[in-house]
């Protein structure tokens, strides 16, 4: 018991228990008897007062068994689980991919045409959310969150490919560059969130599928993953296309 409070103490835990005090309440021979005056209480089940500084008092024996036990498990989970480092280790990889494709997409074009895509990005922002929902709330009366959600991230996937699509075009027919310049900043911007945004479109299906979000949504942090060697991979390919894009004449 002497070692507990020293325990208790080293942790600043409040406790108004002595060795001798605990002592004289539990052994009480002849008959050792249970009841109110050999109770020992934890902070939990106990009743005290603050005095007029704020500091709380117990007015029974109480030993801070439950703060100290909460604190350990506390350290103990922290030790085993590895739950928070796992969760910061991802959102560090895709704030690097998101870093990494804008300073390429720098890189290939330059810091105008760069700024110009910035702004051209948020006014296509807008007009996807805007629209999208014009196109829900008008045409298919309905204002499902998964109607609404499956044609804005669609819309990107299919501006993706469209970009591809023209650039492929133009170094097929080998000309100009143009104002691909612009198109070509938000291509590599879109190649990070590919996974990402395919994975919202399954999840909201299936929402407006079966009505409820299920545990679908468990694999939000998986998709993510797969997502880092997937841009990576996918990347290396881009690079190629980027590589005979930047060939062509700028006039």
């Amino acid at each position: 018991m002497g070692e507990y409070i020293k325990l208790v103490e080293k942790h600043k835990i409040p406790i108004n228990l002595t060795v001798d005090s605990w002592f004289d309440r539990i052994y009480r021979p002849p008959f050792f008897p249970v009841d109110s005056s050999s109770f020992i209480y934890n902070e939990e089940s106990y009743s005290g007062y603050y005095d007029y500084k704020g500091n709380y008092h117990h007015s029974k024996p109480c030993i801070g068994d439950g703060w100290l036990r909460v604190g350990y498990e506390n350290i103990l989970d922290s030790y085993e689980s590895t739950e928070t480092i796992r969760y910061m280790l991802l959102v560090c990889l895709c704030m690097s991919l998101v870093i990494s494709a804008l300073i390429f997409s720098c890189r290939v074009t330059d810091v105008k045409k760069w700024l110009q895509a910035i702004v051209w990005i948020g006014v296509l922002i807008l007009l996807v959310s805007l629209l999208t929902t014009m196109a829900v709330v008008m045409i298919l009366k309905d204002q499902k969150d998964s109607l609404f959600a499956i044609p804005m991230f669609g819309t990107w996937i299919v501006l993706f490919i469209a970009i591809l699509i023209y650039g492929l075009n133009k170094i097929n027919n080998k000309e100009y560059k143009g104002k691909s310049n612009i198109l070509m900043n938000i291509f590599i911007w879109l190649i990070p969130c590919l996974i990402p945004l395919s994975y919202f479109i399954i999840y909201f299906f299936k929402f407006l599928e079966f009505e409820e979000y299920g545990k679908f949504g468990e694999y939000l942090e998986c998709t993510f993953w797969i997502n880092i060697p997937f841009t990576i991979i996918f990347m290396a390919f881009a690079s190629i296309f980027i590589r005979k894009w930047k060939g062509l004449p700028d006039q």
